[in-house]
């Protein structure tokens, strides 16, 4: 804002805003608003690595303040962007998985707000990738189907039954064996 940048900002994990005070951390998050920043947090990682000390169960669970940011107008995004790495040794950059997993660690559930566009239309529209993230007539048919009929059932049971389409064509969803996977993790 003081050098009135005009570009796109996006900031990332913000963890650090879940231990501020209540008046900073609602001054912060105003002047985000403010400054029309996007935040993209990634829940999965923050709460693997905060407070991580060897032979105690960790108590600082640190992940950014969902609720108030979205309430405040800002753009908010769930993610992962460490996958089988010193960072964060596990996940498959599953989407659905990061949403079942932002869901309990962040309670994305029992509000009004569609949480499911923090992963879907929000980033889209980040990015400006217009029209996508959102199933509409003539947009290409890039989605995941299953038999879920609520996200109570999806989140249950994510692994189930997908059939993903790209472009309109089901592809293959089979998952690789963890040996093909070795070269890439070395």
């Amino acid at each position: 804002m003081r050098n009135k940048f005009t570009g796109r900002v996006t900031a990332g994990h913000c963890c650090s805003l879940s231990l501020y005070g209540d008046n900073e951390r609602a001054d912060t998050i105003a002047r985000v608003a403010d400054a029309g920043l996007a935040v993209v947090s990634l829940p999965m990682v923050n709460m693997y690595l905060q407070d991580r000390t060897g032979g105690r169960t960790p108590r600082w669970r640190g992940i950014a303040p969902l609720h108030e940011l979205a309430a405040a107008g800002v753009d908010v995004m769930v993610a992962s962007d460490n996958t089988r790495d010193p960072f964060y040794a596990y996940g498959d950059l599953d989407l659905i998985e990061v949403f079942r997993e932002a869901t309990r660690i962040a309670h994305l559930d029992h509000c009004e707000r569609p949480w499911i566009d923090a992963v879907t239309a929000t980033p889209a529209a980040v990015m400006g990738l217009d029209g996508y993230g959102r199933i509409a007539v003539s947009r290409p048919a890039d989605l995941i189907v299953t038999r879920a009929r609520t996200f109570n059932e999806l989140l249950s049971r994510p692994q189930v039954d997908r059939i993903v389409l790209v472009a309109g064509r089901q592809i293959d969803t089979t998952l690789p064996d963890y040996r093909e996977l070795d070269g890439l993790m070395m």
